[in-house]
C-alpha cells in the first residue's frame, strides 16, 4: 500500500466502478445462428425467466472465461518448462523491482 503523507487522509471511491454495478457500455450486435440453436436459446431463456439477450451474454462470458483460463494454463506451462516458478508474492515483488529500475533509468536519463 502506498504511504499517505502526514496530514493527508486516504480517500475511497464512493461510487462503484461501472463493472461493479453492471452499467457497462453496450453495443448492439447482430449475429446469425442456426434456427434450431436460436429456438433452443429462446426456450431456455423463457424457462429461466431471463431475456434472450442476457442468455447470449452469459454464454459468451462463459466461453471467454474458459478461453482466458486456457491461456493462463498455457502461460503457467510455458513458465514451468523454462524453470520459472514464482508464487504470486514473488511475482509481485519482481514486478515492483522492475518498475523501480525502469523509473530510476528514466530519472537518470534526464
Amino acid at each position: 500500500m502506498v504511504p499517505v503523507p502526514d496530514g493527508a487522509q486516504r480517500t475511497h471511491r464512493q461510487e462503484p466502478y461501472p463493472w461493479q454495478n453492471g452499467v457497462m457500455a453496450r453495443r448492439p450486435v447482430t449475429v446469425e445462428v442456426e434456427a434450431s440453436l436460436a429456438d433452443a436459446a429462446r426456450a431456455v431463456a423463457e424457462r429461466s425467466g431471463v431475456p434472450e439477450g442476457q442468455l447470449y451474454e452469459r454464454a459468451l462470458r462463459e466461453v471467454l472465461v474458459r478461453d482466458f483460463s486456457t491461456l493462463m494454463d498455457d502461460v503457467a506451462a510455458a513458465q514451468a518448462e523454462r524453470g520459472v516458478a514464482l508464487d504470486d508474492d514473488e511475482a509481485m515483488a519482481l514486478a515492483q523491482d522492475e518498475l523501480r529500475a525502469v523509473r530510476a533509468e528514466r530519472r537518470n536519463a534526464s
